[in-house]
């Protein structure tokens, strides 16, 4: 049994190529190629998703999982710095503990030592410039606030004077 051109409702280009097949001595099989976007749809969709979220306008920071940030009306963009976390349980410089608070009022070496490092990296890679001395501080909101400014008192000793308290926003 054969496919007529007339059961299938074709065009014309189908339709002759169905003719062509049901030609007598024909040796030629008739091939339909059908191209599915539907696939190559969710592949650039997944593709702008990702580029979404990997270029955000707005850099976004690492909050560490014990603190917990004072929440705040207003507020500012992050600038992209040294982030020094400080929470009850602990005291992190770019996510790398260095002790706890009681610790470091009794010998603050490890957190110069600390500061030490991310500045000499820093002018190591940009020659020339002056040291902004920007570092991102994220307080835990337990934290006695003569606590956080001594804190800052260190961080000032050591040529970090532009220090951004991060918040929570509050809409």
């Amino acid at each position: 049994m054969g496919i007529s051109a007339n059961t299938l409702h074709t065009g014309r280009f189908e339709h002759h190529l169905l003719s062509r097949k049901q030609r007598v001595g024909s040796a030629k099989k008739a091939l339909f190629v059908g191209l599915m976007l539907t696939s190559l749809v969710d592949m650039f969709s997944m593709l702008v998703c990702f580029l979404l979220q990997t270029f955000s306008s707005t850099p976004e920071i690492f909050v560490a999982k014990d603190v917990k940030l004072a929440d705040s009306v207003s507020g500012g963009v992050v600038k992209v710095a040294p982030v020094l976390s400080v929470a009850k349980s602990g005291l992190y410089l770019d996510k790398i503990s260095i002790g706890t608070v009681d610790q470091l009022f009794k010998t603050p070496a490890p957190l110069i030592k600390g500061l030490t490092a991310l500045k000499s990296k820093w002018t190591k890679d940009n020659p020339g410039k002056p040291f902004p001395g920007e570092i991102n501080l994220q307080a835990d909101r337990e934290m006695a606030s003569t606590d956080v400014a001594r804190l800052m008192g260190i961080l000032n000793s050591q040529q970090f004077e532009v220090i951004q308290l991060a918040v929570m926003g509050v809409q």
